[in-house]
């Protein structure tokens, strides 16, 4: 009886322990399990940064140091420099000043038709020449009416003329130098008939303000 109830006990305790290593193996994860259950490292996240920015270069780069760069090097001495072709201003005239009524009206019409015509004498121009030299240029003429005369067929006019100068360095040049002509306006017409040389005086000096 009593080896019946051993060979019971060890058939028991032999069940038993296969019956626990059975449960460790089931409960024990498979390998493919574990490579799913473990956790995948976060990707790193792409940043894209584009296009490097070019370089700035020229103006772009004088904008943000504050300072100012030329494309081109301005002329050194800019007043030693004159243009060779200048701008030419024409001819203008204007009334006497003190002309009044009907001959302030006849001054007015002739002092516009010599801007419009802006005539030249062949004296006038002789009487000048000495101006031709360097650094100095005649972009004009300018003058008043000295005199208006009644005549039975209109008018007679004396206007004087001086030129308008430009020189290197100088905002204004004047010369006290100056020419007389003289001209008849009848019949609405305006022709020049006379001239009047006022001599040396004057000649070879130019002043710059």
């Amino acid at each position: 009886m009593r080896r019946h109830t051993a060979m019971i006990l060890a058939l028991a305790c032999f069940l038993l322990t296969i019956v626990g290593g059975f449960s460790s193996w089931a409960g024990k994860p498979k390998q493919s399990d574990r490579k799913r259950a473990q956790p995948s490292t976060p990707a790193t996240p792409s940043v894209n940064f584009g296009t490097p920015a070019p370089v700035a270069t020229g103006p772009k780069v004088a904008r943000a140091t504050g300072a100012v760069f030329q494309k081109h090097s301005p002329p050194l001495r800019p007043d030693l420099l004159i243009e060779e072709e200048p701008v030419y201003k024409g001819t203008d005239i204007s009334p006497d000043p003190s002309a009044t009524g009907e001959v302030l009206a006849v001054q007015q019409e002739v002092a516009i038709r010599l801007g419009r015509l802006d005539y030249k004498s062949p004296r006038r121009l002789a009487h000048f020449q000495w101006l031709d030299q360097p650094n100095i240029q005649v972009i004009g003429w300018h003058g008043w009416i000295q005199q208006a005369t009644r005549t039975p067929d209109g008018w007679l006019l004396r206007v004087r003329m001086m030129p308008r100068l430009r020189t290197p360095g100088a905002s204004v040049a004047l010369t006290r130098d100056h020419f007389f002509e003289i001209y008849e306006y009848k019949d609405g017409k305006l022709n020049h008939v006379d001239s009047i040389d006022p001599g040396d005086a004057h000649k070879g000096k130019v002043d710059r303000l």
